[in-house]
C-alpha cells in the first residue's frame, strides 16, 4: 500500500512529458493517422489529473498547457478526440481556472460548431460535465470585471448552434446551460437572444415547416422560447420579463443614437457579448427586434402554461410574487411611456429627422399596452389592488396615471372582479392616494390629466362600492366641491370629471351628502348659470348635466332652494337641442332630469317655481312678452307633475294654478301688442294650453266647472287690448272637447251662444270688418272661427244626451250656414274651411240634433245658399247637401222633393265646374237613395 502511494506521488512527473507527446503529434502532418495516439495521451492526462493532490496542482499549474488542448479541438475532426479533450479541460477548469479562462470562448465556439450537433447521449454528457465544470469557474473568474457580457457570449453561442442541434436535444442543452448558470439570473438572455437571431435572420427553427397564411401558428422560434421558460418557476419568469423590458429600455431609438463605445472602453467585450450588436445591425433590424421581443413578453404573460403554474403555486410561495408583479408594471408602464412619448414626437419635427417609421412607433405603443393587459390579467384581486395602491405614490405622474387607468379598467368592465367583502374592504384603502392626486393644482398639463383620471377613477370605484362606503367617501366630496366652485379656475376636462364624480358620490351617499349640498348645490347652480362659458365643452355640458340629473333624482325633496335656476337652465338647454329620431346622451339626460323633476319634486315648490321660472323667461312681470323656446320644456314638466300629484295635493295647487294659467293664457294678447308674429304667438301659447288641458285631465267635475267658467268669464269680459282671449279660450276648449269627449257636451251649453256670435262676427262677407285689430287681425280671425268650428263639431260629435236640441240648433244653424258666403282668406284656406270644417259640423249638427222639421230648416237653408251669385258659395252647398243625404241616408228622402227644382237649376249653370258638381251630387244620391233621379230632370 506504501508503495502504491509513493508511486501516485510521483503521478505529476508524467505531465509535462505527456504535453510534450501531444505537442509532437498536433505537429506532425498526417494528423488522422495520430488520432489514436492523441486520444490516448489526453486519456493518460485525464488519469493523471483525477489523482492530482491539491498540493500538486498548485505546482504543476504552469506546466499544464490548456492551448495545447484547445489545439487539439480544434484540428480535429473525431468526436471521440473531442470529448476527451473537453472531460480534461472540465477537470482543468476546477484545478487550473486561470489558465482554462483565457482559452474559454474557444472551448464554447467549438462545443458549438460541433459537440452540440452530435445525437447521441455520451456527447450531451460530455456537454453537461464541460459546463458543470468550466461555467462556475468562468463566472467567478469574470466577478472581477463583469459577469453578463461573459454569459451572454456563451449562451450566444448556443443560440447560434441551435437550428444545428436535434430537435429533442435543444430543451435539455438549454436547460442545463440556464441551471448551470442560474436563470434566475440568466434566464432573460436565452428568449432575447433567440429572437435577436430571428430579426436578423429570419426564422431559423422553422423553414420550410410554417407555411405563409398560417399566421395563428407561433413561430418555432419563439415556441422553442416560450418552452425554455416554461422549465422554471413563474417566478424566474417574471423576473426574466422585467429584465426583458429593462433591456428593451436600455436600446436606443436607432442605430446612430447609441452610446458609442471608445477604444479604452470594454476592450475585451466581443461583438457576441451583448443581446443586439448594434454595430453590425441596422435601425431596421433594431426595431423588427424590439417588437418581437414586446410581443414574445406579452405570449409569455398570457400563455395558458404561465397561468397553470401560477394556479398550482402553494400559499407560502404566492406573497413572494406581489413584488415581482410590482416591479413588473413598474418596469412595462415606464418602458411604455417612453414608447408613447416617441409616438408623438413624428408629430413635432420634419420627416428627415423622424428616424423608425412612425407605424413603427404605434404598432410597438399597442404591442406595449398588450403586455400591461396582460400583467393585469395576470393580478389576483388583493395583489392587483396592493400594486396599484404601491404605484400610486410613484414619483413618476405618468406611471400614476397608469395605474389608476388599470383600476378603473377593472373596475369599469369587470365589475365582478371586486365582488369579495374583503376585496371591497381592501379597496378603501385607495381612496386617501386619489384623493391625495385629486386634489393636485394641475399646474402643468400632465398633473391636470392626472387630477381628471383620479376623479373618473374615484367616481367608479364610488359606484363598485355603492352605499355602504358612503363615510370613506366624504374626503373626496370635499375635494371635489372645492375643485367645481366658480372661484377656482380649473381647466374643462378636469371639471368634466369632477362633477361626474360629484353624480356619482351624490347618488351613492343620498342623505349623507346633505351637509355639503349648500357648498356643491350652489356650485352647481352657479356653474349651470354661468351656461355660455359650458356650451362650448360638450363633454363639460354633458357632465354638468349628468350631475344636476343625479342631484334631482336622488334629493329631489331638498332642492327648494335651487329648483328655480334649474328649472330655468334645463328647459333653456332642452329647447336648444335639435330634434332628432335618435336622441343624444345630453338629450336623454335633460329628459330624465325633467322626468324627475315632474314626477319627484314637492308639489307646491315645483308650481311656486315654474310660476317663477315662467315670469323670468317670458319677462312678463316687467309688463311686457318676449316669446321664448324654453316655454314648451317647462309646460311639459308642469303636464308631467300632474299625473304624479294625487288628488289631495292637486285641490291643494288648483288655485296657485289657475292663477298661473290665467296670467299665462294672456301670451296672445301680449304679443299681439308687441307686433309679434302668428308663429311666435301660437308657439307661446300652445304649451301652456297643452299643461292647461293636462291639467283638466286629473280634475273631477266639481272641480273642472268653476275653473272652466272662470277662463270663460276672463275671455269674453274683454277690452279692445285683450280680444285676442278668444282664440285661446276657444283653443283650449277644441282641446278639451276632443280629451273628454262626451263628458264635456254637459259644459258647452256655457258658450254656444258666444260661438254663435263669434260665428256671425269673423263673417267678413257679411260683416264686412273683422273682430280684431292690428296687423294680424285677419290671422287671429282666421284662427278663431277655425278653433270654434272644430269644437262645435266635437260637441255634436259627442253628443249623445240630445243636447243639440231646437233652441241650440237654431241658435247655431243660420250663422254656420252664412259661413258659405265667408271670403274671409285666400281661396284655398276658403276652400279648405269649407270642405273640412263647416260641411262636416253641418251634417253632425243634423245628425245631433235628430229632429225632421230641424233638418228641413237646415235643408232648405242649404238650397237657398245654391243660388247665390257665388260660384264658391254654390260648389259649398253642394258639398254640404252631399255630406246632409249621406249622414241621413233613407230618412233624406222626405226632403228630396224640396231639393229637385234647385238642383235642376244647377244642371244648367252657367259656370261649368257648377255644373258638374251638380252632376256628381246627384250621382252620389242615387247611390246612397238606392233611387233614380234622372227622371225629375
Amino acid at each position: 500500500m506504501l508503495q502504491v502511494k509513493r508511486e501516485i506521488s510521483k503521478i505529476h512527473l508524467l505531465i509535462a512529458p505527456l504535453f510534450d507527446l501531444l505537442k509532437i503529434c498536433l505537429d506532425e502532418e498526417e494528423q488522422v493517422s495520430l488520432e489514436y495516439s492523441k486520444q490516448l495521451i489526453l486519456s493518460c492526462l485525464l488519469s493523471c489529473c483525477q489523482k492530482l493532490s491539491p498540493g500538486d496542482s498548485v505546482k504543476l499549474a504552469s506546466e499544464f498547457n490548456t492551448g495545447l488542448i484547445v489545439q487539439c479541438i480544434r484540428v480535429s475532426n473525431n468526436p471521440q478526440t473531442h470529448h476527451q479533450a473537453l472531460l480534461l479541460l472540465s477537470l482543468a477548469a476546477q484545478l487550473f481556472p486561470s489558465h482554462v479562462l483565457h482559452n474559454i470562448m474557444a472551448i464554447f465556439t467549438f462545443m458549438g460548431t460541433s459537440v452540440l450537433r452530435q445525437d447521441d447521449a455520451y456527447s450531451f454528457q460530455v456537454i453537461a460535465k464541460t459546463l458543470e465544470s468550466v461555467i462556475p469557474t468562468l463566472i467567478e473568474a469574470s466577478m472581477k470585471t463583469a459577469v453578463e457580457p461573459v454569459v451572454t457570449t456563451v449562451i450566444h453561442v448556443f443560440a447560434d448552434a441551435l437550428p444545428e442541434v436535434p430537435e429533442h436535444r435543444r430543451i435539455p442543452v438549454f436547460d442545463k446551460l440556464l441551471t448551470t448558470l442560474d436563470p434566475e439570473i440568466y434566464l432573460w438572455l436565452a428568449p432575447t437572444l433567440i429572437l435577436s437571431n430571428m430579426a436578423t435572420q429570419g426564422s431559423r427553427l422553422g423553414r420550410g415547416l410554417v407555411k405563409e397564411d398560417d399566421k395563428d401558428r407561433i413561430v418555432p422560434d419563439v415556441e422553442f422560447s416560450l418552452n425554455v421558460c416554461h422549465l422554471y418557476k413563474p417566478q424566474v419568469q417574471l423576473n426574466a420579463c422585467i429584465r426583458m423590458i429593462e433591456y428593451l429600455q436600455s436600446l436606443p431609438v436607432e442605430k446612430d443614437e447609441r452610446r458609442r463605445l471608445t477604444r479604452n472602453e470594454d476592450k475585451d467585450m466581443t461583438e457576441g457579448s451583448t443581446p443586439f450588436s448594434l454595430d453590425v445591425h441596422s435601425t431596421r433590424q433594431l426595431c423588427h427586434f424590439k417588437l418581437l421581443l414586446v410581443n414574445f413578453i406579452s405570449t409569455l404573460l398570457s400563455s395558458n402554461r404561465l397561468v397553470a403554474q401560477l394556479v398550482e403555486l402553494d400559499d407560502s410561495e404566492k406573497p413572494s410574487l406581489e413584488k415581482l408583479y410590482q416591479k413588473l408594471v413598474e418596469t412595462a408602464l415606464e418602458y411604455t411611456q417612453s414608447v408613447s412619448r416617441q409616438v408623438d414626437l413624428p408629430l413635432k419635427v420634419t420627416s428627415a429627422e423622424q428616424g423608425p417609421n412612425p407605424k413603427f412607433w404605434r404598432a410597438l405603443l399597442h404591442r406595449s399596452y398588450d403586455v400591461i393587459d396582460r400583467i393585469n390579467s395576470l393580478l389576483p384581486r388583493t395583489m392587483f389592488i396592493s400594486v396599484v395602491h404601491t404605484l400610486l405614490s410613484h414619483p413618476i405622474p405618468s406611471i400614476r396615471r397608469r395605474a389608476m387607468e388599470l383600476l378603473s379598467a377593472k373596475l369599469q368592465h369587470q365589475s365582478n372582479f371586486f365582488a369579495v367583502t374583503q376585496d371591497q374592504s381592501v379597496l378603501l384603502q385607495l381612496i386617501p392616494s386619489l384623493t391625495a392626486i385629486a386634489s393636485g393644482q394641475g399646474s402643468n398639463e400632465e398633473e391636470a390629466l392626472n387630477q381628471q383620471t383620479a376623479f373618473f377613477t374615484l367616481k367608479l370605484l364610488c359606484r363598485c362600492m355603492g352605499p355602504s362606503a358612503s363615510s370613506s367617501f366624504r374626503p373626496v366630496l370635499d375635494v371635489v366641491v372645492e375643485t367645481i366652485s366658480p372661484s377656482k379656475t380649473t381647466s374643462s376636462t378636469v371639471l368634466a370629471s369632477a362633477f361626474l364624480c360629484l353624480a356619482e358620490l351624490i347618488q351613492n351617499m343620498g342623505v349623507q351628502s346633505l351637509p355639503h349640498l349648500p357648498r356643491y348645490g350652489a356650485n352647481i347652480v352657479s356653474r349651470l348659470g354661468d351656461i355660455s362659458s359650458i356650451e362650448s365643452h360638450d363633454l363639460l355640458l354633458l357632465s354638468v348635466v349628468t350631475a344636476v340629473y343625479k342631484l334631482v333624482e336622488t334629493l329631489p325633496q331638498f332642492l327648494v332652494p335651487y329648483l328655480p335656476p334649474i328649472l330655468k337652465q334645463i328647459c333653456y338647454l332642452s329647447a336648444k337641442q335639435p330634434v332628432t329620431e335618435k336622441p343624444s346622451q345630453l338629450q336623454s339626460r335633460l329628459q330624465s332630469i325633467r322626468h324627475s323633476l315632474a314626477t319627484a319634486s314637492v308639489p307646491r315648490s315645483l308650481v311656486n317655481s315654474v310660476t317663477q321660472v315662467y315670469a323670468e323667461v317670458t319677462m312678463i312681470e316687467s309688463g311686457t312678452f318676449v316669446p321664448t323656446l324654453s316655454i314648451a320644456p317647462l309646460m311639459s314638466i308642469l303636464s308631467e307633475s300632474f299625473a304624479a300629484m294625487s288628488s289631495e295635493e292637486l285641490t291643494i295647487q288648483l288655485p296657485a294654478l289657475t292663477n298661473f294659467f290665467i296670467k299665462a293664457l294672456d301670451t296672445r294678447s301680449s304679443l299681439s301688442v308687441q307686433k309679434a308674429t302668428i308663429e311666435q304667438m301660437n308657439a307661446a301659447e300652445e304649451p301652456v294650453v297643452s299643461a292647461l288641458v293636462s291639467l283638466v285631465l286629473k280634475l273631477s267635475e266639481a272641480s273642472f266647472r268653476p275653473l272652466f267658467f272662470q277662463l270663460y268669464d276672463w275671455a269674453t269680459r274683454v277690452t279692445d287690448m285683450r280680444k285676442e282671449r278668444l282664440v285661446t279660450f276657444y283653443n283650449f276648449t277644441m282641446q278639451i272637447a276632443e280629451k273628454l269627449k262626451g263628458l264635456f257636451v254637459v259644459f258647452a251649453g256655457h258658450f254656444i251662444r258666444n260661438a254663435a256670435q263669434v260665428i256671425v262676427d269673423t263673417n267678413f262677407t257679411q260683416k264686412g270688418s273683422l273682430p280684431f285689430n292690428g296687423p294680424h287681425a285677419e290671422g287671429n280671425t282666421l284662427m278663431l272661427l277655425e278653433y270654434v268650428l272644430r269644437c262645435l263639431y266635437r260637441v255634436c260629435l259627442h253628443d249623445n244626451e240630445n243636447f243639440i236640441n231646437k233652441e241650440r240648433f237654431e241658435t247655431l244653424m243660420e250663422p254656420l250656414v252664412d259661413q258659405l258666403d265667408n271670403q274671409l282668406g285666400e281661396e284655398d284656406i276658403v276652400n279648405r274651411r269649407v270642405k273640412d270644417l263647416l260641411v262636416p259640423l253641418l251634417a253632425q249638427m243634423a245628425v245631433a240634433a235628430s229632429d225632421d222639421y230641424l233638418w228641413k230648416a237646415l235643408h232648405y237653408q242649404l238650397l237657398l245658399k245654391t243660388r247665390s251669385n257665388s260660384p264658391h258659395v254654390r260648389l259649398g252647398s253642394l258639398s254640404a247637401l252631399s255630406a246632409l243625404v249621406e249622414k241621413l241616408g233613407e230618412d233624406y228622402l222626405a226632403l228630396l222633393p224640396e231639393a229637385i227644382p234647385f238642383l235642376a237649376e244647377l244642371l244648367e249653370d252657367d259656370v261649368n265646374e257648377v255644373e258638374i258638381a251638380a252632376q256628381t251630387t246627384i250621382a252620389n244620391m242615387e247611390n246612397m237613395l238606392g233611387e233614380p233621379l234622372q227622371k225629375y230632370f
